[in-house]
């Protein structure tokens, strides 16, 4: 990984306790990676694990959240891969190295997809907003990975083609699908994280989350139409105020869907639908004759009998 030009981006509060292991782990992942932290006014025992492994200090906002730590951070990264963390929890240089990894590989984004059931009801109505962006956005398979949660790594060309001051997760994961980035996302390890002062959190409110969302939505809506971009299937919207005059089919169907639709599985469906009508008539005549010859049998032995 010593081979990799990168930049790792840690947010921390001033007195953060687990930083010195922190980047231990990034050293022992590159060597050489640049690691810049993003801090108010760092304690003195801060201040000296932050030059005692040569990382470099950017002062910011007393109120600053880690989102916008990174923000800041990624506008000092001189890498052409970004590595996002935060100095919650330390996490094995192994999993940070499969991120890269697959930044090699031609992935502009790689997001950690957290398998795990969430733990509190604070946790699951984020991961249940960050699986309804994914889904809308049609990334279904990114499941509740998100920008919010790291470790995650960006390319230079995935910061060059975002806005990274504000840095808002949502709308830049918007953004950076719209633009056709490669956008994708590996299982986590998940690690519990340490406590802190309720005081010195600098994580988003659930408030700043969701309302953060909804202007991720609405850029998504107003690039792809009310619909999201989906066929509206040629409806004539009126015949649906008509009651009991047509069937539904005749307002959601037409010809020109269908030749759009090419024919595949509804295509399918009518020759089974017509293959299954053609053998029960088949059935209904064997049965008729068979009824009719029963019929016939009866009246001719009656007849005989008498």
């Amino acid at each position: 990984m010593n081979q990799i030009d990168v930049s790792v981006i840690i947010p921390a509060r001033d007195d953060s306790r687990w930083l010195h292991a922190i980047i231990q782990e990034i050293r022992s992942m590159a060597q050489s990676a640049e690691v810049i932290v993003v801090c108010h006014q760092p304690s003195p025992v801060t201040m000296e694990q932050i030059q005692k492994y040569d990382a470099t200090l950017i002062y910011a906002d007393k109120a600053i959240t880690y989102d916008e730590g990174r923000g800041i951070g990624a506008l000092h990264a001189s890498g052409n891969v970004l590595l996002f963390l935060d100095d919650q929890v330390v996490r094995p240089y192994k999993q940070l190295e499969k991120l890269l990894k697959h930044i090699e590989k031609g992935s502009d984004i790689v997001l950690s997809r957290d398998l795990n059931p969430a733990s509190s009801d604070q946790v699951l109505s984020r991961k249940m907003t960050y699986h309804l962006l994914n889904h809308i956005v049609r990334r279904q398979d990114l499941g509740s990975a998100s920008l919010y949660e790291v470790p995650f790594a960006m390319t230079r060309k995935a910061v060059d083609h975002v806005d990274p001051m504000p840095f808002i997760p949502a709308v830049i994961l918007v953004e950076s699908i719209l633009q056709k980035l490669t956008v994708r996302a590996i299982p986590a390890i998940i690690m519990e994280k340490r406590r802190t002062n309720a005081g010195q959190t600098m994580n988003s409110s659930s408030q700043k989350v969701l309302d953060e969302h909804a202007q991720a939505m609405s850029l998504w809506m107003q690039q792809r139409g009310e619909r999201n971009g989906l066929w509206d299937g040629d409806r004539y919207r009126p015949l649906l105020q008509v009651s009991g005059s047509l069937h539904l089919r005749s307002v959601y169907r037409s010809h020109e869907w269908e030749i759009l639709q090419g024919r595949g599985w509804d295509e399918k469906r009518r020759s089974k639908k017509a293959a299954s009508i053609k053998k029960n008539r088949k059935h209904a005549l064997v049965k008729g004759k068979q009824t009719a010859l029963k019929r016939d049998h009866r009246g001719s032995t009656g007849r005989k009998n008498r």
